[in-house]
């Protein structure tokens, strides 16, 4: 698991013996589909396992799990609440916020970070942007917005410059957001030894940069939050302001997590699609792109900006962008690893003629239902051609392997735990993703050479972790630079995923 290979190993098992393993003596690892749907939608296991006498309902003791770890503030929040019911009730009045018709009436909202983006990106052309810290920037001021309200957004595109002469831009914020989800290993598999690590790395003081920018923020807005702002509602932290009794260190914990997830997720997708897209063997899809974004959206002809003037556009007239950001979706899923459940008291599962007793673990990694037969040929291979229609395919038979395509996608999770943010996340990553690609002074970005002077020119897929080692990860920078781009883009495997070495440099 330190080699950073976890979800890997799970998949070769999974290979080797069957849809149904076991990975632990309390834990079963799970890819059968009718079994999936029952954990995840029909039944929503709980993520906590409350054991109870029979036929009454006094508890004797309480299996928590690995998410009752992701708390902030010493508060648990949406994430980590065990109970499926309680999980519910909490759920509900964030639904709003999150929701595609929220999305979209502030569509404007998302329009003007990502152009700030694209200004970013103007204003350094010609020169070495480290574009994993870039799409970092855009989405934590994006997703600020819904936690704080649209007028107390971050504004990190905007005092960030993302270059660096020496190529290791730093920023200590993002740092410790990225120190905190390096030791999510710790808090997911040992969380008993996750403060002895924390403090032997050094983490635990560098850590605490990020939170007490969150908590200083919570005050600040929370000190200058009105009736009226409380009335609109149209931010997480208005929603639930009064429903957590105005208790800051509870609703610290919501936003916190809130925030690093929306941000860390959007992150590495934007990333990995840019990158896929700036490789040789890539060149015809984001001509291809291109092409259709121009013939979708106009663009300012002193500018050259995209303007989307309708944002369902993204979604329903972009066969070319959609193929790209679903295949981008599979291979790099930015939380691949397993998503554990308790069989809750009962009877049981059955599972292929074995009953598992309540109080096990089942999972599912979406690392392993992502790379399923039914996606074709050359699975850890990046081709857009898998998402869209064949030549001599009707488009009924089309409509099919879609449908069974969707059916092994767990991107954003299933069932009612599925991701929160997901309409927001999908929304800004296309939006992002056409006006990009649509302007005409950035589709000729590349590989930066100062990175990375050596660039696979094949289709070659990437790796999951450090290696064959217990420990290969260099930390040499003459070794790190002679590594190939498919070697820096290895994805870290801490629960979600990430660039191993928390960057990707592009020549704009």
């Amino acid at each position: 698991m330190r080699k950073e290979q976890g979800m890997l190993h799970i998949h070769k098992l999974h290979q080797k013996y069957g849809p149904i393993v076991q990975v632990s003596p309390d834990e079963i690892s799970i890819t059968d589909l009718p079994i999936v749907k029952k954990i995840y939608m029909n039944d929503n296991y709980p993520k906590e396992f409350f054991n109870c006498e029979s036929n009454t309902t006094r508890v004797l003791n309480i299996k928590k799990g690995f998410y009752s770890q992701f708390g902030n503030f010493s508060n648990r929040n949406l994430f980590s609440t065990g109970d499926s019911k309680e999980h519910i009730n909490k759920k509900k009045p964030l639904q709003k916020i999150y929701s595609k018709t929220f999305v979209l009436k502030h569509s404007g909202f998302l329009t003007q970070k990502i152009n700030k983006l694209v200004n970013k990106l103007i204003t350094l052309k010609n020169k070495n942007v480290d574009v994993y810290s870039l799409f970092g920037s855009l989405a934590m001021d994006v997703v600020t917005g819904y936690e704080f309200g649209f007028e107390n957004s971050s504004d990190f595109l905007t005092i960030q410059d993302f270059q660096e002469k020496n190529l290791e831009y730093k920023n200590e914020i993002f740092d410790s957001f990225r120190d905190s989800s390096s030791l999510w290993f710790w808090v997911c598999m040992v969380p008993q030894l996750y403060s002895y690590v924390a403090i032997w790395s050094g983490k635990n003081k560098t850590m605490k940069k990020g939170r007490s920018w969150i908590w200083n923020k919570i005050n600040e807005v929370a000190a200058c939050m009105s009736i009226e702002d409380l009335k609109k509602q149209e931010s997480t932290m208005t929603v639930i302001f009064d429903k957590y009794n105005r208790d800051l260190a509870r609703i610290g914990s919501e936003l916190a997590d809130h925030t690093l997830a929306g941000a860390d997720t959007t992150q590495t997708t934007l990333t990995y699609i840019m990158w896929q897209l700036s490789r040789p063997a890539n060149a015809t899809w984001k001509k291809k792109l291109h092409n259709e974004i121009l013939e979708t959206f106009p663009t300012n002809k002193k500018t050259n900006y995209v303007i989307i003037d309708d944002y369902n556009k993204l979604d329903k007239e972009m066969p070319v962008m959609n193929a790209i950001i679903k295949e981008n979706f599979r291979l790099h899923a930015a939380i691949p690893g397993s998503e554990r459940r308790f069989v809750p008291n009962g009877d049981g599962l059955k599972v292929a003629g074995y009953n598992i007793k309540p109080g096990t673990v089942v999972s599912t990694q979406p690392y392993s239902l992502h790379r399923a037969d039914v996606f074709g040929e050359e699975i850890d291979a990046f081709k857009p051609e898998r998402w869209l229609q064949e030549i001599n395919e009707t488009e009924n038979e089309y409509k099919k392997r879609l449908q069974e395509f969707e059916r092994h996608m767990m991107t954003f999770g299933q069932g009612n735990r599925m991701c929160l943010g997901m309409h927001l996340a999908v929304t800004e990553i296309k939006a992002c993703v056409a006006s990009i690609f649509g302007h005409s002074e950035l589709i000729s970005y590349h590989i930066s050479p100062e990175w990375c002077p050596l660039v696979d020119t094949t289709n070659k897929a990437v790796q999951m972790g450090y290696g064959t080692k217990f420990v290969d990860k260099t930390f040499d920078r003459l070794a790190y630079h002679r590594l190939s781009d498919v070697e820096k883009m290895r994805m870290a495997d801490s629960y979600t995923t990430r660039p191993l070495y928390d960057e990707c440099w592009m020549t704009i």
